[in-house]
């Protein structure tokens, strides 16, 4: 027994701190969803690399990557990679703009393999003007994505073998006369086997809707739409009566066959005990001619509950009725467990591009505070955004033509909004990145639908204005909605680039490039770093097979990024093992180890002194 124990602790005492770590983070090693989790928090656990630690982190590896593949059927093909990187097992996985899927050592960097998806839009209604990405998605050691042509494609992690294949999942939409451009991947409802997928869209004017498959047969469970079908309907919404902060409508959304929108541009979060997902809707189109659509154009630039089960509307809440500015809600909806007057509930958190935050109840979708208008922000024909039923449902234009300059008229937020970016929550807190800009537009006519490869906009050019552009982060205590500090950035602007939340470390990059990271107690400045190239989504955390804790970040990606860019993964600096100082954990273990070990020689020595008597 002595012999086997001795050789027990021999084969632990070599264990290092950071291979303890390993073990003990096991469960928070890996950032294997969009946004790190089903509630969509972009937060990770870990405590490797926290506010405390004192020194830069040092660059790991870089894997740069190459010019993305020119397509001859889309205009213009998005450089780099346009979401944070997942990591499983040691394993880094992301999916340039040309819809090529990598998977790489998260050791070295080394690539393992990659999986080219096929873009093949002739004869189906999908839009042509641009190819691009915001992510993919792991469950249960499966890749699930959503291509361009609305295919849905789930690939095994080890090999990038396309295990699964659901096809023209936005043909045959009764009503749809415009062109579908997903952009989100699908979500999977674990307990009932159900894969959730949703086609953005907007710009091109397509019917939205969010459709449901059954993961086993593949079979087409329900759809949900988030308009009518062109033509209109004169009772449409009809359901949403009790339901929502905005009423419906008798002839909502009019009888033009020249309407569309409502894609949803975000990631699904689910509810696995109660069965639902949250999400947050695109804006209606055309955009900034709203002639031919009036009503408060229900539900599109909302944030809708359904049941996963079977697509029944539970509530929605209308940010911005008969949007007139590109202000829908995107990017990630969060569902967190929030303490209100000392009682925990379940809250739905989302930012819309109209510049407010919103903390809605998950059971009912009402706010659990007042929607909370972010202060810096420039407003000017900012017309709806966040008025409910007092909403001028019948406007054609955000501004009176008494504004308009040389057929212009200014608008701020600019059609990108004010919040383009993720959130995060941690710490009863919510991260908010926001920015303040503007454009100047000249509606065009809206007589005619555009061909696939020109968005449907209802404008026939749309300038940046000569004000300035800043940023600024925001940390919000999500029980009261008070703003608890605030970072600024000045002529620089956040673009789908914050924020990830670990180790009480607010990480976000900007357009210039620079990686930012605050102390999420105070909104302190710890460190930034030139990256070189537009950082237009948060960095994610993930862990190596050997237990160190790497901040990947995709430098350069999205339509805005002019470089192919590189993936590069920092990590603390390396320490020769001998000069590592224990944690307390590993403290723990040795202790338990040494008095396992007393007490076997103990009983050893007692059995042996028996056994000598006889």
């Amino acid at each position: 027994m002595v012999i086997v124990l001795t050789i027990l602790v021999l084969g632990f005492v070599p264990i290092s701190y950071q291979q303890v770590s390993s073990q003990e983070n096991l469960a928070v090693a890996n950032w294997g969803m969009l946004y790190a989790d089903q509630g969509g928090t972009n937060f990770s656990p870990q405590t490797q690399i926290t506010r405390r630690t004192d020194f830069p982190l040092e660059i790991k590896w870089i894997y740069p990557l190459s010019k993305a593949e020119e397509n001859p059927d889309v205009l213009l093909v998005a450089e780099g990679v346009g979401h944070s990187p997942l990591i499983l097992d040691g394993i880094v996985y992301f999916v340039r703009g040309d819809e090529t899927i990598f998977a790489l050592n998260a050791n070295d960097g080394r690539l393992i393999w990659t999986a080219e998806i096929s873009f093949e839009p002739s004869g189906k209604s999908i839009a042509t003007s641009l190819l691009h990405t915001h992510g993919i998605q792991i469950f249960d050691e499966t890749i699930y994505y959503l291509s361009k042509d609305c295919t849905a494609y789930g690939l095994d992690t080890l090999t990038g073998e396309i295990l699964l294949n659901i096809s023209d999942i936005c043909e045959d939409i009764e009503g749809n006369e415009g062109y579908y451009s997903p952009s989100y991947p699908p979500t999977i409802f674990r307990k009932e086997g159900i894969m959730i997928v949703s086609p953005a869209g907007g710009a091109n004017a397509p019917r939205g809707f969010v459709a449901a498959y059954d993961l086993e047969t593949h079979d087409l469970l329900w759809r949900w739409y988030v308009l009518p079908p062109s033509g209109g309907v004169p009772d449409w919404a009809s359901e949403a009566q009790g339901k929502g902060n905005v009423r419906p409508a008798e002839n909502d959304w009019g009888s033009s066959r020249l309407f569309g929108g409502g894609g949803v541009w975000t990631r699904f979060a689910v509810d696995e005990e109660r069965g639902r997902i949250f999400f947050g809707t695109g804006n209606p189109a055309p955009l900034f001619n709203a002639t031919f659509r009036p009503g408060p154009n229900l539900y599109t630039s909302s944030i809708v509950s359904l049941d996963a089960r079977t697509g029944e509307l539970d509530w929605f809440y209308q940010t911005t009725p008969h949007d007139l500015g590109d202000f829908d809600c995107a990017w990630n909806t969060m569902l967190a467990d929030v303490p209100i007057e000392g009682i925990s509930r379940t809250v739905v958190i989302q930012g819309c591009k109209n510049g407010y935050l919103y903390v809605l109840d998950a059971d009912n979708g009402e706010p659990v505070w007042d929607p909370l208008e972010l202060p810096g922000i420039a407003r000017f024909n900012d017309l709806n955004a966040n008025m409910g039923d007092a909403a001028d449902v019948l406007a054609n234009y955000a501004a009176p033509s008494d504004l308009w300059e040389d057929g212009f008229y200014l608008q701020c937020p600019s059609l990108t909004g004010a919040i383009e970016t993720p959130n995060a929550f941690a710490y009863n807190t919510i991260f908010v990145g926001a920015k303040s800009d503007c454009v100047l537009i000249a509606p065009g006519s809206v007589d005619d639908r555009p061909p696939p490869y020109i968005p449907f906009a209802g404008a026939d050019e749309i300038r940046g204005a000569p004000v300035a552009s800043n940023s600024t982060v925001f940390a919000i205590d999500a029980s009261t909605g008070r703003i608890k500090w605030d970072y600024f950035i000045e002529n620089s602007i956040i673009s789908g680039g914050c924020c990830t939340v670990s180790g009480e470390v607010v990480y976000f990059g900007d357009v210039s490039g620079r990686l930012y990271a605050l102390d999420a107690v105070d909104g302190s400045l710890l460190w930034v770093r030139m990256m070189g190239a537009v950082l237009s989504a948060p960095p994610s955390i993930g862990s190596s097979v050997n237990g160190e804790m790497l901040l990947l970040i995709p430098v350069s990606g999205g339509p805005s990024a002019v470089v192919p860019g590189a993936i590069l993964a920092l990590g603390l600096p390396h320490r020769p093992e001998s000069t590592e100082v224990l944690g307390t954990n590993s403290l723990v273990l040795i202790t338990i180890i040494l008095a396992v070990l007393a007490v076997s020689s103990s009983v050893y020595a007692i059995w042996l002194k028996k056994r000598t008597k006889r």
